[in-house]
């Protein structure tokens, strides 16, 4: 099954909220231990609407296990840096459970610009 959004004029958040129950399978009742035959297309990513004070606000953290090693990093920067699109994909794989199947299902998500 594919299953398109369109991102334009929407916010990041009500945009991974409605990907993260599909890329889940929970409008179709897919199992929870397997992934989803599911394919999800995001259109317009870069035309989402995304206010300049949340740019500033909202950090992605990374931490790379050793001490003083978390970086932070805020969706200002990874904007310029990698592009709008990538927002959204950050928001998304927020709202997909920390498990070994999250690899798999951010991979059957597709960001067009």
């Amino acid at each position: 099954m594919e299953h398109t959004i369109d991102a334009k004029g929407k916010t990041p958040g009500r945009v991974a909220a409605a990907a993260a129950t599909l890329l889940l399978g929970k409008n179709i009742g897919a199992p929870k231990n397997k992934t989803a035959p599911v394919k999800v297309k995001i259109l317009n990513a870069a035309q989402a609407l995304i206010d300049e004070k949340k740019l500033k606000q909202k950090m992605k953290a990374r931490y790379s296990g050793y001490p003083g090693g978390l970086r932070k990093e805020s969706w200002e920067s990874i904007g310029v840096r990698k592009g709008y699109p990538e927002i959204v994909r950050v928001a998304i794989a927020g709202m997909l459970p920390n498990n070994k199947l999250k690899k798999l299902r951010m991979k059957n998500l597709e960001i067009v610009a």
